[in-house]
């Protein structure tokens, strides 16, 4: 019945206004002249620099029609990484195809085989997005008390608590009262999340979180303690993953594998 595509010009002009207005103009006279084999036509994203073979090409007279859509100039270079093969997210773009396997390359180095490394080749000027359905998203839906951790776990904070004593349980507060974290509960938190959560203790508590949240809970000056100790030579960054997954997970801290 009906389709929509996608269509990019290349334009003798650098103001977005100009081109904005231009581009409005003739849609809205294209449209009026097909009579109804065009329905409607918007100017859709933000407008973006051609490659710089393209602008050289223009520049000396040798431009040939096409050169500016080619797979080489017409994709804007993305790296997709998969955070630990769970969370996604994107950099880019590259100017070039080495620089973006430059950029793979170090981030390889840097945070080892975790994550997972893709090449993303998108059209210039749309802004790709991407995110991760929770398993609560794809499987239909939690119960409230384990929609509730999952939210506040999401959000940054750490509902699952316990005094910072040996054997002291763990609770956590829901619509008033105070509920004891069991494994059952856990396993179906874990399940929802689609990670596991770990403990880090501090001076007065002992916390259940994701290990993404444990990562960011080492700071800087810890770092510089260790490192002056001798106990590190990694980086910020590299010392706060090592951190982070060496800590126990929270199954075995509540099945008293882990003290």
């Amino acid at each position: 019945m009906a389709k929509i595509i996608t269509v990019q010009l290349l334009l003798a002009s650098d103001s977005e206004i100009e081109i904005e207005s231009f581009v409005k103009n003739e849609l809205e006279q294209l449209i009026a002249a097909t009579k109804g084999m065009i329905i409607d036509g918007k100017v859709a994203g933000a407008s973006a620099e051609p490659s710089p073979d393209v602008l050289e090409a223009l520049r000396t007279g040798n431009y040939t029609q096409g050169k500016a859509f080619d797979h080489e100039n017409g994709s804007a270079r993305r790296l997709l990484i998969m955070d630990g093969d769970v969370s996604p997210y994107i950099i880019g773009p590259f100017d070039s195809e080495d620089l973006r396997l430059e950029a793979a390359r170090v981030h390889r180095a840097v945070n080892g085989d975790r994550d997972g490394i893709y090449m993303l080749d998108v059209p210039r000027g749309i802004d790709p997005f991407v995110d991760a359905f929770s398993g609560n998203d794809l499987e239909g839906g939690a119960d409230p008390l384990t929609a509730y951790v999952i939210g506040e776990l999401t959000a940054g904070r750490t509902p699952i608590t316990r005094l910072a004593l040996d054997g002291a349980p763990y609770w956590l507060f829901y619509q008033g009262d105070e509920v004891l974290v069991n494994n059952t509960m856990l396993a179906s938190i874990e399940k929802g999340l689609g990670t596991e959560l770990v403990r880090v203790v501090s001076t007065m508590q002992s916390a259940f979180m994701t290990r993404v949240q444990a990562k960011s809970s080492f700071t800087e000056k810890d770092w510089a303690k260790a490192s002056k100790q001798g106990s590190t030579t990694e980086t910020f960054e590299a010392w706060a993953e090592t951190m982070a997954s060496n800590l126990p997970t929270a199954k075995d801290v509540l099945s008293g594998i882990v003290d």
